[in-house]
């Protein structure tokens, strides 16, 4: 979800958009209805990346469409803009996507996280804390084999193949749990138990593990939930459903013929 629009995968790996159109990510569409973004088919899963969109396709490539100022759409020249989505270049396998402020994220099926655009405060990863841009995706370094991905403005987080979670980038945003603990390498962060899934904002960790954030935390801070029979618990709060999420699609649709951008 951006900041002023929304976007959904259809059950037939079609992607609906609707919002405020300034950067091109409904498309070529006028107003803010409701609608099939056309040209790119067999999604898997989609992400707002401030102003664009990424998607992982069944086939394992990566597409893009929206601004591109902060090179998202991965390709030179940087800036322009459009509404017809376009290979992101040198990805493969991808799994899933995830956007932040004007960066990207992928995951690979080996487990590697990629990410792109902008590299405010280390988000990409590549040891850089200067406020520059990657067009190319580069692997973020110092992570172990991760199976989810998430982001928050200028954060990465992942979860490892053993529950445990990682998070790099100038503001981590799980409370206490992030103090002290930012900069370009990813980094440990301490929870309550095994990690199941993460947001920018919350963590779900695995049944029976008392879960809680510490004290005196931030005004966003985040939240540690803990997982039940019927859906999860924060900590002193009410119980919340867990929905489910869709990730099929059918087969691969090509989503573009290289990736020239309208200046």
């Amino acid at each position: 979800m951006g900041s002023l629009n929304a976007f959904a995968l259809r059950s037939d790996g079609r992607v609906l958009g609707w919002g405020i159109n300034l950067t091109d990510v409904l498309g070529d569409a006028d107003g803010t209805r409701l609608t099939t973004i056309d040209g790119v088919e067999g999604v898997v899963d989609v992400a707002s990346a401030g102003g664009a969109v990424v998607v992982a396709r069944g086939d394992g490539r990566v597409c893009a469409w929206g601004n591109n100022a902060h090179g998202l759409l991965g390709g030179e020249p940087r800036g322009g803009q459009t509404g017809r989505p376009v290979l992101v270049p040198d990805l493969k396998n991808i799994v899933q996507v995830e956007g932040g402020g004007d960066v990207a994220f992928a995951l690979d099926e080996d487990g590697a996280v990629w990410a792109w655009g902008r590299g405010v405060g280390g988000v990409l990863g590549d040891g850089d804390t200067s406020d520059h841009v990657s067009v190319k995706p580069v692997r973020v370094r110092g992570l172990p084999p991760i199976r989810r991905i998430a982001s928050f403005e200028f954060t990465g987080l992942a979860v490892d193949t053993d529950g445990g979670l990682w998070g790099w980038g100038p503001a981590l945003v799980l409370g206490a749990h992030g103090k002290g603990r930012r900069g370009a390498a990813p980094v440990r962060i301490p929870v309550p138990g095994p990690v199941l899934d993460v947001s920018g904002r919350h963590v779900i960790v695995e049944d029976g593990i008392e879960g809680g954030i510490e004290e005196g935390g931030e005004e966003d801070a985040g939240e540690v939930l803990t997982r039940t029979p019927s859906g999860v618990r924060a900590a002193g709060g009410d119980l919340r459903p867990v929905p489910g999420r869709s990730r099929a699609g059918p087969g691969p649709v090509p989503c573009g013929e290289g990736n020239r951008v309208a200046a």
